[in-house]
């Protein structure tokens, strides 16, 4: 059996490299479809190891389904970005729990390289920023784009991969979970579109 400590090796590997300055861009970085393979199958796997139904209020057939469909689409090398956004929805089809899957330390660590945190605006929905630990970002800044990722785009790609059913729990899983969204499309660093 695949342990937990081998879930998301190959993402854990991109992100150590872009944080120990090997690459400022670990979105960019490649994986091969045999890694990326392999890291679906830990996180299944560790999925039935840590809880006898980890799924939503969704049938498990369809979850089954959706793995079978992400594994499927792994056909050839990719970039970070793209297998995060690839896995994403099999990680929000998961119970609120899921997160106690815990990643493995570099995993844990790589948020902080990233400085800036995001939340969403109560009012407008749009995101904005939180915090820029650079002190270039000015707090409650509109952002429109990530690199070439619409600011809709993040906020999806982190909401399926986290949850959140209301306003309230979306805003909390930007700000708090999104920072390994970050991580993993943009490494260390990104260039933005301001509103």
């Amino acid at each position: 059996m695949i342990s937990r400590r081998k879930a998301l090796a190959g993402t854990i590997a991109a992100l150590a490299s872009a944080s120990g300055g090997a690459s400022a861009r670990g979105g960019y970085t490649r994986l091969s479809s045999e890694n990326l393979r392999e890291d679906l199958d830990a996180i299944w796997l560790t999925l039935h190891e840590i809880s006898p139904n980890p799924f939503q209020s969704s049938e498990a057939g369809t979850v089954e389904n959706l793995y079978r469909q992400i594994r499927a689409r792994i056909t050839s090398p990719t970039y970070v970005r793209d297998a995060w956004m690839t896995i994403a929805p099999l990680l929000g089809a998961l119970n609120d729990g899921h997160v106690a899957l815990g990643f493995p330390g570099l995993m844990n660590k790589a948020p902080h390289y990233f400085p800036v945190t995001f939340t969403v605006d109560e009012l407008s929905g749009n995101l904005i920023v939180e915090h820029d630990r650079s002190g270039i970002l000015p707090p409650g800044t509109h952002v429109l784009y990530i690199e070439n990722i619409s600011a809709a785009e993040y906020l999806d790609t982190t909401t399926r991969a986290f949850g959140g059913q209301t306003s309230a729990l979306i805003r909390s899983r930007v700000s708090r979970t999104g920072a390994w969204t970050s991580a993993a499309l943009f490494g260390v660093k990104a260039a933005y579109l301001l509103r």
